[in-house]
């Protein structure tokens, strides 16, 4: 008797501790009939937020507060992966070909002036890291190190976690996982795509897309717990293809686009 009493107790606190997730607001920034733009990612600030063309071609900024975009450039390769150093200056970098070979030259825009520049001297991260061919490229100060946590294979996506003890990544082929700065697993979040931090680092967002070899035929924004054993689809819509989310830094919106090139932000909470 006691025992079942128990039995009930305990799933009684397992229910009442169970996670949901609210979305209050979906607002559709821009149109994909006024300009078909990508990969959106927020800045520090959350005033602004970088995008680009499917190729990458091109470098656009929109400003929610005026809900004003502003085309920074038309260059190949300025949309891959812009980042920003502080509230106002976007990092990136343009691919020119010489001699048939692609030279890709780094760039600085500034938000305040509008001017784009090639003066990088005050770009200075204490530690960072990215994609290599076959691994994560790790740097610290004046040292780089290469790491291979789940041994061979093409590593893509990976970030550094916002209290910079942890790497994101995904193994093309075995799904994406969350590792230490030397490489040891600590959790598993299966096929995950396009997986981004959010500003505390408890959550991770990301995209579950299936193609039929040729084109997109579904894609959903989820939510998932840092272990991975909370997992929230965001967007669950049969009829849109949503893809490449970002977090906001206040952590409670996500931006993302669709196939169609239309720029989405949600609004949400988790309780």
């Amino acid at each position: 008797m006691y025992r079942k009493i128990f039995t009930c107790l305990f799933l009684f606190a397992s229910l009442n501790i169970a996670q949901s997730l609210t979305v209050i607001n979906t607002e559709k920034l821009i149109p994909g009939e006024q300009e078909r733009l990508y990969f959106p990612r927020f800045s520090p600030d959350g005033n602004y937020i970088t995008m680009s063309k499917s190729n990458f071609k091109g470098l656009w900024l929109y400003n929610l507060s005026q809900k004003e975009l502003i085309k920074i450039n038309d260059n190949f390769g300025s949309g891959f992966e812009p980042f920003f150093t502080d509230d106002s200056t976007i990092h990136f970098q343009i691919d020119e070909y010489i001699n048939k070979r692609r030279i890709q030259i780094p760039k600085v825009y500034n938000t305040i002036n509008g001017l784009e520049t090639n003066d990088t001297s005050k770009l200075s991260l204490n530690i960072s890291v990215k994609s290599g061919s076959s691994s994560i490229v790790i740097s610290e100060k004046d040292k780089t190190r290469n790491l291979k946590p789940m041994g061979e294979g093409a590593y893509v996506w990976v970030s550094l976690s916002p209290d910079k003890d942890k790497i994101l990544f995904t193994l093309l082929g075995k799904g994406t996982f969350v590792c230490d700065l030397e490489g040891r697993i600590i959790s598993e979040l299966g096929y995950a795509n396009a997986p981004s931090w959010s500003p505390k680092g408890n959550w991770i967002t990301y995209m579950v897309d299936k193609d039929d070899g040729i084109s997109y035929i579904s894609s959903d924004i989820f939510i998932s717990s840092l272990n991975g054993k909370t997992k929230f689809n965001l967007t669950n819509t049969k009829d849109d293809i949503e893809m490449y989310p970002d977090w906001s830094p206040d952590g409670k919106k996500i931006v993302y686009n669709n196939l169609s090139g239309d720029i989405i932000i949600s609004e949400f909470e988790i309780k």
